[in-house]
Order: structure tokens, then sequence, then C-alpha cells
């Protein structure tokens, strides 16, 4: 939905959402954490609710008339080019977000292997020092939110995994990306024909609806 607004042109509905929010999600923590006294639990359901609202809110916006010429309701078309779609995202999913797919385009390999280089091990280094701050000071890190002894001591147990979790995604999350520039034009004849089903409901009828599809898929 968020590229669907920033096609549209209406970045400034999406800081007016966000911005109401985090209002309610203040006034909500307040609430249930300070006041009902529910805490860590209170604050988990709060978040929780928080983001619900946001994609809620910004829903509404979209299917209640703002855009006539971009949404004109839910179709069955929207699943007519599902497999592309599926495909398109595999192949997403181990691309690198660091210009990669340009350059591939541009068939300049030595800039590609380059820039994947640069890319796992700036990633990979800055993960190791976080790994191991967070390994030293595993005890220490919970008197940071917490003053309930039992609470502290149980949550030094996490420290472990939490530190294999900040060495994976160090890596795993730079080797992921999106398809983009020459290179989504060399793989597939017609990058725009893959789109996910809401950006074909949004997309399925009217000059604003081509539009963002095809920025959409620029964007790819």
């Amino acid at each position: 939905m968020q590229k669907f607004y920033q096609a549209q042109s209406r970045v400034w509905v999406m800081t007016l959402i966000s911005g109401a929010v985090v209002g309610a999600h203040a006034l909500l923590s307040w609430l249930v954490v300070a006041r009902l006294g529910r805490g860590i639990v209170g604050a988990a359901i709060v978040g929780n609710v928080s983001w619900w609202l946001m994609n809620a809110a910004q829903f509404v916006y979209i299917v209640g008339g703002s855009f006539p010429e971009a949404w004109t309701g839910f179709s069955r078309k929207a699943f007519a080019s599902l497999g592309g779609f599926i495909k398109l995202s595999l192949a997403s999913a181990v691309m690198l977000c660091v210009r990669v797919a340009n350059e591939l385009g541009a068939k300049h390999p030595k800039a590609v292997r380059f820039s994947v280089v640069v890319a796992v091990i700036t990633s990979a280094a800055i993960g190791l020092i976080l790994t191991l701050v967070t390994l030293v000071a595993r005890k220490q890190l919970p008197r940071l939110f917490t003053g309930d002894n039992l609470l502290a001591r149980e949550t030094t147990k996490l420290g472990y995994l939490l530190a294999a979790t900040i060495s994976l995604n160090s890596i795993q999350p730079v080797l992921s990306g999106n398809l983009g520039g020459d290179a989504a034009r060399h793989d597939f004849a017609d990058p725009h024909s893959f789109r996910d089903p809401l950006q074909d409901q949004m997309g399925e009828r009217g000059y604003a609806g081509r539009r963002a599809v095809a920025s959409l898929g620029r964007k790819r």
C-alpha cells in the first residue's frame, strides 16, 4: 500500500496517518502499561494494535473513494499473473540491494563482484561487533530496561539466541532485495506484468491506475 501511495503522490496521507497512530500509540501505552499495570504484555498488545490501526487506516482511505480511477473494487483478475509474481519474488529474494541488478544489466561483472564483497564484508563486520557486545554484556543489557531481578535473570538466558540472531541478520538481509534496472529488463521481457494481487486491484482500470502500476514495475 505504501508504494501505491507513493505512485499516486499521496505521501502526505501516509505521514498524517502515521502521526495520528503514533499519538494513539503513546496514549494507549500510557493507559495500558502505566495506568492498568499490564507491563510487557500490555506493551506488546498496544504495539500490535497500533500496527493494525495504521494498516487499516491506509486501506480504508484507498477503498473509500479517494482514488476513483485507480481503485475500482476487487476482482479475480488480480490472480491472473500470480505464477509470474511468485517467480519474480523467488528471483528477487537472492538479489543484493547494492545496485547489483543495474550493474548486471550494464554488463559490469567486476563491479557486481566488488559490490557483493564490500556489502557482505561490511555488514558481517558490523554484525560481528554487535554479536560480541551482546555476548559480553548479556547480563547487563536487561538492566537497561527493567529493575526486576527475576525478569533480568530470565532475559539473560536469551542472550545467546539474540547474539545468534544478530549474526545471521547481519548477512541474510544483504543477500535479499528487489530486481530492478537493466537486469530486470534483461531477465523478464515485461517486468510490468509481474505485480502482486493488491497492486493489480489498484491498477486494473483508469489512467491513474496504469500510471501507478507502471511506476511500481519500474521500481521492481
